[in-house]
């Protein structure tokens, strides 16, 4: 059986705190992203190129008030 899919823990997008993982021959491989790196960038290149038939996404369920004009805390 092949497992084709990858689960990512998005982090903000500078803090190097993004992480996929994902399965290579049955190993459960993880990467992340280096601190100044643009996360989204680099999961949309690394998501592209892995062709996945499945993507998990774990994300915030709310956006922060930032994000609606009510503070500066984006996170």
């Amino acid at each position: 059986m092949k497992i084709n899919f990858v689960a990512i823990d998005y982090g903000a997008v500078l803090a190097g705190t993004t992480a996929a993982s994902f399965c290579v021959q049955g190993i459960l491989q993880t990467i992340q992203t280096s601190k100044g790196e643009n996360a989204d960038i680099w999961l949309q290149d690394f998501v592209i190129k892995g062709s996945f038939s499945k993507v998990y996404i774990d994300a915030p369920l709310s956006l922060p008030g930032a994000y609606v004009g009510k503070g500066v805390d984006f996170h």
